[in-house]
């Protein structure tokens, strides 16, 4: 007999694991691409429509944001494959969407901006990755970012620019503290979600490698048990191609283990073969002798 120890199992389940990671930024990168390209396209049909709504310098800073974005994200899908870290590059991606977020918003309005939903976006893609604690800091930079650049712009102690078809320094008091109440309500009430999610997605994460380290424990096993079986042992699929063939079979019909896999059984064993052929679909074949020949 022999153990297999846990942690061989553990080892062969961390790649995996890296895997989807990889997979699951990846699917966060495309999402970004696309809702940034709706975005421009939207912006763009604003623009045309209505000139009025985006005018220049306005329109050129928003257009370059969306750009940074464009470029960032080609950046993150070079450097993705080639990181071994890719959780490293995770929290610099949100970092990063924290940061353009701000900028955007600032730029179409501050508080009456209508980019503010990318707050919640960062939120959300955040606990994919990063599940309830990751999501819980990213809420409240959101929180501190939009609270921040909203008083700036209000106050005008930051320069925004020229043409914005709503002016968030014309709001008065009563006015601006709804607004804002009602926007970091809403970013808390998604994180809120967010955390129950990433809590959530930890844990089958966290079943999911058990069962992984399970399965892969018990293949080791059976695969010993198998090799170390001193009666020869074949099994094959539907299609009649082997799928199992120890030693012992091996020794028996004198062919090669690595030649016998995968191998159509009639090509192996044609006299088995045509006992099976024999029977139907779904007949059973409790037990049977064939006579098998070797010069």
């Amino acid at each position: 007999t022999r153990r297999v120890p846990a942690k061989p199992g553990r080892e062969r389940s961390r790649p995996s694991a890296r895997v989807d990671l990889g997979r699951r930024i990846t699917y966060l990168m495309l999402f970004r691409l696309v809702l940034i390209t709706l975005v421009l396209g939207v912006t763009l049909i604003i623009n045309l429509a209505s000139p009025t709504q985006l005018a220049l310098p306005h329109a050129v800073i928003l257009f370059a944001i969306i750009a940074l974005t464009y470029g960032l994200t080609i950046v993150y899908a070079l450097v993705l494959p080639r990181t071994s870290n890719p959780l490293a590059l995770h929290n610099f991606q949100m970092g990063a969407d924290l940061v353009v977020t701000t900028a955007m918003v600032h730029v179409t309005g501050g508080i009456e901006s209508a980019y503010t939903f990318f707050y919640p976006l960062t939120i959300l893609g955040t606990a994919l990755i990063r599940h309830r604690r990751g999501a819980m800091v990213v809420a409240l930079l959101s929180i501190l970012s939009f609270t921040l650049i909203a008083l700036l712009g209000w106050q005008r102690w930051l320069p925004s620019p020229s043409g914005l078809p709503l002016a968030p320094w014309k709001l008065d008091t009563i006015t601006f503290a709804r607004k804002l109440f009602l926007n970091t309500g809403a970013f808390a009430a998604v994180a809120a979600l967010a955390t129950i999610l990433g809590e959530q997605l930890a844990q089958s994460n966290e079943q999911l490698a058990s069962e992984v380290e399970r399965t892969a424990d018990l293949a080791a096993i059976n695969e010993d048990i198998v090799r170390c079986l001193s009666s020869g042992l074949l099994t094959i699929n539907n299609n009649g191609d082997v799928l199992v063939f120890n030693d012992a079979a091996a020794t028996i019909l004198g062919v090669a283990r690595d030649d016998a896999l995968r191998a159509p059984l009639g090509e192996l064993v044609p006299e088995l073969q045509a006992t099976i052929a024999k029977l139907g679909d779904r007949e059973p074949l409790t037990r049977g002798e064939v006579s098998v020949r070797r010069l």
